[in-house]
Parts: structure tokens; C-alpha cells; sequence
């Protein structure tokens, strides 16, 4: 087996789950160097006839948004694995479209602070369950925590905890923030999401990033994995704007694909057609070039709001 990893070093996602992951198992790694740019990627599929990727959701559909990604042969790649954040079906429609002869993809879920996977997604599950992050790991107990303290039952949304030997013992030198985070052998993710009957977890949104619009609480997430499935739309972010009598709205940032030509109000049909009507964003800003993200994926929606700026090495 010869793997592809592009996910950072840095992060727990490249270091443990894949490299470490890799090494032991006796796999042939292949590291992208530099910056992450589709068309090293399908290169090095191709000259080094991968079997296996590893990345994140951002790269993953760089790759299969890659106007010339057909004039690599990638049929030697039988599994596509990511992490972060749920997926969304268009994201494995496009995955089958591009490597042919991927026989399954993976997801996971995990933090820093568990070391690494904490859940994972394959086989037939991913494409029964593909907005799940999956079933935790054998060591891996997870529970929902309500907003009263209480754990909540399957179906329920809060507050997604972990525990097990997984878990970090605590931040270097911050005992404070380790006392908050870690409690009772407990981590407090600050994911919000749910469990289903069957214990697969499902991941809603980051607390901090959820739109409380009018006593309903929206999920960026949900709107985020439905605007990308219009093919006029190459990303997506979804953030809060203030709203006099409502307290928060909902406003969408989107990087308009190539060539396309997407009218607003298509927009919030679009969303319309599968989400409530007050999800439907009453803002909508399209950004010039790709959408800010770090080096893990994960969009920078604190420079979106206009609350920070972009290093060079935090755009991909």
C-alpha cells in the first residue's frame, strides 16, 4: 500500500492518525511538499500510483473541483480518507467521479486534545450514514451533554464530550484551562452534535459558531453542506450578522466556481428547496478568490467577520 498524506504535520490528523498510523503498519508514505495545490497531488497520484489519501474535506474537493483532474490517472487510488467535518453526499459523488476505483472513503473525528481518532466512518457506513463522523473507537465513550449539565439521550442535541485514555492529561502550564476543559475525566469538545439510536455521532456545528436567530438555534453546517452541492458554489461559510429584533441572522460568504454565474435569489431557493426558511441566508457575500482557511481545513470565519487577517501560511 502507498499513501498519500497532505494533512500538516502540526496537526493531530497528519502526525498520529497518519504518519504514525502509516509507520507502523509498514506503509509507503508520500509527503506533498510545500503548499497544498491539486494539481501536485493528482501528480503524485500518478507517478507514485497512491492507494491510499489522506487529507481534509477542503483538499479532498479542491481535487475534485480540479477542471484538468481527469487527465491524471487515478485509478490506482481504492480509499480516500478526510477528517474534520461531516461530509456531504455531493462530496462522495464527486470522490466515486474522480478515482473510479475507490472501493470505500473513511472520515474520523478527533481533537488535539484526544491524540486522535476518536470516531471513524468507512466501508458501507459512509455511504448510509454520510453525515455521520461515525462509531467511537473501542477505548472511546462519548456522551451528550445538555445545557443543564445533564447527559442527554440518542437523538438530542449539546455539547459532544469525550473519554478514555485517549484524552490529553491536561494543557502545558495552564492548569486554569485544563480545569475547564477536562472535568471528571471528561473533554469538552465545544462541538455540538448528537447521537443517533445506533451510537454514531453526528457533529452540528462548533457552540462558538452557532446562529441563534430569533430563539431558533441554526447550525452553519447544515446550510454550509447544502450550498456546496449547487454547482455554481466552490465554498461556503456561513456566519452571523447582528439583527436588531431578531439578535442574529444569518448571512452566507461564498466562492463562486469558475465560470458561473449565480444570482442571489437562486441562492435561497437553493437552500430552501431541502432547509427551513429561517435558514435561509438574508445576506449573501461573494468573496473574492478562495475563502480563508488554515492549514487544517478549517475556515477562518474570525477574518470573514472582519475580525483578523490572513498569513501567508494560513490560506490553502
Amino acid at each position: 500500500m502507498t499513501a498519500l498524506f497532505t494533512a500538516p504535520l502540526f496537526h493531530v490528523a497528519g502526525c498520529h492518525s497518519t504518519m504514525v498510523v502509516g509507520m507502523l503498519a509498514g506503509v509507503k508514505l508520500v509527503m506533498l511538499e510545500g503548499k497544498f495545490e491539486p494539481e501536485k497531488a493528482l501528480t503524485l497520484i500518478e507517478d507514485e500510483k497512491i492507494t491510499m489519501w489522506s487529507g481534509v474535506p477542503t483538499m479532498v474537493w479542491r481535487v475534485c473541483e480540479y477542471p484538468a483532474r481527469h487527465d491524471f490517472d487515478t485509478s490506482s487510488v481504492t480509499n480516500v480518507s478526510f477528517g474534520g467535518s461531516p461530509s456531504a453526499d455531493e462530496l462522495l459523488r464527486r470522490i466515486r467521479e474522480t478515482f473510479p476505483g475507490v472501493r470505500t472513503t473513511t472520515n474520523a473525528y478527533g481533537l488535539t486534545e484526544s491524540s486522535s481518532a476518536a470516531t471513524t466512518l468507512s466501508g458501507a457506513d459512509a455511504f448510509l450514514k454520510p453525515d455521520s463522523v461515525g462509531l467511537p473507537m473501542p477505548t472511546v465513550d462519548i456522551a451528550i451533554l445538555g445545557s443543564h449539565g445533564e447527559h442527554l439521550p440518542p437523538l438530542q442535541t449539546g455539547e459532544v464530550l469525550l473519554r478514555g485514555p485517549i484524552i490529553m492529561p491536561g494543557y502545558w502550564n495552564k492548569p486554569e484551562a485544563t480545569a475547564t476543559t477536562v472535568i471528571d475525566g471528561w473533554l469538552h469538545t465545544g462541538d455540538v452534535g448528537h447521537l443517533d439510536s445506533e451510537g454514531y455521532l453526528f457533529i452540528t456545528d462548533r457552540a462558538k459558531d452557532m446562529i441563534i436567530r430569533g430563539g431558533e438555534n441554526i447550525y452553519c453546517v447544515e446550510i454550509e453542506n447544502r450550498l456546496v452541492e449547487h454547482p455554481g458554489v466552490a465554498d461556503a461559510a456561513i456566519i452571523s450578522v447582528p439583527h436588531e429584533t431578531l439578535g442574529e441572522e444569518v448571512k452566507a460568504v461564498l466562492e463562486i466556481a469558475d465560470g458561473a454565474e449565480v444570482t442571489d435569489e437562486e441562492i435561497r431557493s437553493w437552500v430552501a428547496a431541502t432547509l427551513a426558511g429561517f435558514k435561509v441566508p438574508s445576506y449573501i457575500e461573494r468573496w473574492d478568490g478562495k475563502l480563508p482557511r488554515n492549514a487544517s481545513g478549517k475556515l477562518l470565519k474570525n477574518v470573514l467577520r472582519g475580525e483578523g487577517h490572513v498569513s501567508f501560511n494560513e490560506t490553502m
